[in-house]
């Protein structure tokens, strides 16, 4: 667990770090950005206009994911205001970087004039590999942490993390701890579960009928695997029944993503754009 890949000793003093979760994350926007470009030159649309999408995603994704994290925890930045621009630390919520994301690629897309279904497919397709960095960051940074665990998978993580912390300031661990107790890699079961839609939507981008059924798979099976994985995560206490807010946004996933391919089912297949000219 390395929160920091590397420190740079500046010539006028102090020291210059990368975090590992900001350079996971930067390497798989550039991974998925490469695939964006094979992918649209196979569905003919333009590579320099998903770029520019992508690009818009990326700023908007990061705006949101920030925006939510500020709110879920307000009563730390109310107290800790120079703190609000620190992502280098963390502090990045899926969920809210979905938001923005989608919200800039809907209004680029709008206006660039491109078709909705078949751009939405594109990027909805790559998600799950670039959320699968992001979760491998999470677990070099040490949030995003699961439950305690006598088993082998267990993962002990340092003072220096944000598990670490977190269980510190929540009453869950002592100070004088060396290390966390073992607890289960949440973090790598997130990047392993998107690794395995990111391989099922890569099928379904070549062998689908109707274009826009991406998204709805992958709300579908991003909201199962999701709300199951939250059982064994212990950064966030209960909401209501027994389930954290990310739970409940999971069902209302599923639902969405389910009911919408039922519906798209009763249309007329599709033809996919002639990939072979």
């Amino acid at each position: 667990m390395h929160p920091y890949l590397f420190r740079i000793p500046l010539p006028w003093g102090g020291t210059a770090t990368v975090a590992s979760y900001g350079a996971m994350m930067m390497v798989g926007f550039l991974v998925c950005l490469y695939l964006l470009g094979r992918r649209g030159s196979a569905f003919r649309l333009s590579s320099e206009e998903l770029f520019d999408i992508a690009i818009a995603a990326l700023i908007g994704g990061v705006i949101g994911a920030r925006l939510y994290y500020i709110i879920y925890a307000w009563d730390y930045f109310a107290a800790n205001p120079a703190q609000v621009f620190r992502i280098d630390k963390g502090g990045l919520v899926f969920y809210g970087g979905v938001v923005g994301g989608t919200a800039t690629v809907l209004l680029v897309t709008y206006l660039k004039e491109l078709p909705l279904r078949r751009t939405a497919d594109l990027f909805a397709g790559l998600l799950p590999l670039g959320h699968a960095f992001g979760r491998i960051g999470c677990f070099l940074n040490g949030c995003c942490y699961g439950k305690g665990t006598e088993s082998w998978i267990g993962m002990r993580f340092p003072a220096e993390s944000a598990a670490y912390r977190d269980m510190v300031r929540r009453g869950l661990l002592d100070s004088s701890a060396a290390m966390t107790p073992p607890l289960h890699p949440t973090q790598l079961y997130a990047a392993g579960y998107n690794l395995l839609i990111f391989a099922v939507l890569s099928w379904l981008m070549w062998n689908r009928h109707r274009e826009g059924d991406v998204v709805w798979w992958y709300l579908a099976l991003y909201g199962v695997a999701r709300f199951l994985n939250e059982f064994l995560r212990n950064d966030q206490a209960p909401l209501a029944a027994g389930l954290t807010t990310a739970q409940l946004v999971c069902i209302a996933l599923l639902l969405l993503g389910g009911t919408m391919l039922l519906k798209s089912w009763t249309r007329e297949p599709d033809p996919l754009p002639d990939t072979t000219g």
